[in-house]
């Protein structure tokens, strides 16, 4: 077994043990939770641009909407 030493102080010292299958976990862990941080952050981005997109289209169209009815008077 391997032997992880945290020390916050100088006083009082902890020391964790930890065996290979628990880092294997926890790396795993971390891992996923990465993962999902960066699938929720794509997602926003995609759904922010494409309503951004959506809106612009819209915008773009009254525009030209407004500027053939105005010929029309």
């Amino acid at each position: 077994m391997k032997t992880i030493r945290i020390t916050p102080d100088a006083i009082f010292p902890e020391e964790i043990t930890l065996g290979a299958g628990e880092v294997l976990l926890l790396v795993v862990v971390l891992l996923v939770l990465a993962d999902l941080v960066f699938l929720l952050v794509m997602k926003y981005k995609y759904t922010v641009g494409f309503k951004n997109r959506k809106l612009r289209e819209f915008i773009d169209r009254l525009a030209k909407h407004e500027k053939r009815f105005r010929r029309e008077k």
